[in-house]
């Protein structure tokens, strides 16, 4: 039987006081507390571990896009420019070829005109020019040789104003050319000459066969 630990009186089983002094027989013990559960760390743990794998996989896969998109942007920045570059080329060949075709037509149009000067030329001029018809032969002749430098000149221009300016330049020589031959055309002739022998058969009409006189 168990006694009491004050005064060594027997107390019962399960008693809490001894009756002889009165003092506590039983002291409640602690209950030893239930270890943790591993698992409510564990858990926790991966949570957080899955959650950082996370943002790294996604900071790597949005690096990644990100880097391809700056790789795509640039190789359509390098193709823009050789399509620009091409484009330029072709639009300067282009230009080129534009003068090329404009100082032929040029020369076409005062080909064709120095061709009515000699056809006007020939029509009007009868053996000796006059002083007027030469000096307005002359004068075409100036503004041909001139007209020819002015189309020749077309292809050395690179501005588009110069290129408007050598247009316009032959444009109005062409027209004064026009006038000169126009005026060519209606200056006066050259008299003709009369024949060999016209003046005796108008002697002879007048007063009759011219008669030897003998010594």
């Amino acid at each position: 039987m168990p006694k009491c630990p004050h005064c060594g009186e027997p107390v019962d089983a399960g008693q809490e006081t001894c009756f002889a002094c009165s003092q506590k027989v039983r002291v409640r013990q602690r209950r030893n507390p239930r270890p943790a559960n591993p698992i409510i760390f564990i858990i926790p743990g991966l949570a957080i571990l899955v959650g950082a794998a996370a943002l790294i996989i996604s900071a790597s896969a949005a690096g990644k896009k990100n880097a391809a998109l700056a790789q795509k942007h640039e190789l359509e920045r390098v193709q823009d420019s050789v399509r620009r570059a091409n484009r330029a080329r072709s639009d300067t060949a282009k230009a080129a070829n534009q003068k090329v075709d404009d100082a032929r037509r040029l020369q076409q149009d005062i080909d064709k005109q120095e061709a009515r000067l000699n056809s006007v030329r020939q029509d009007v001029v009868t053996g000796q020019p006059t002083r007027d018809q030469s000096r307005l032969i002359a004068q075409a002749r100036s503004e041909l040789s001139r007209l020819r430098q002015l189309a020749a000149t077309m292809t050395l221009a690179t501005k588009q104003a110069d290129q408007d300016k050598i247009r316009a330049d032959v444009r109005n020589g062409q027209r004064r050319l026009r006038d000169v031959i126009s005026e060519l055309a209606r200056a006066p002739k050259a008299k003709a000459s009369p024949p060999a022998g016209s003046h005796r058969t108008t002697s002879q009409g007048k007063g009759g066969p011219v008669r030897p006189t003998g010594r």
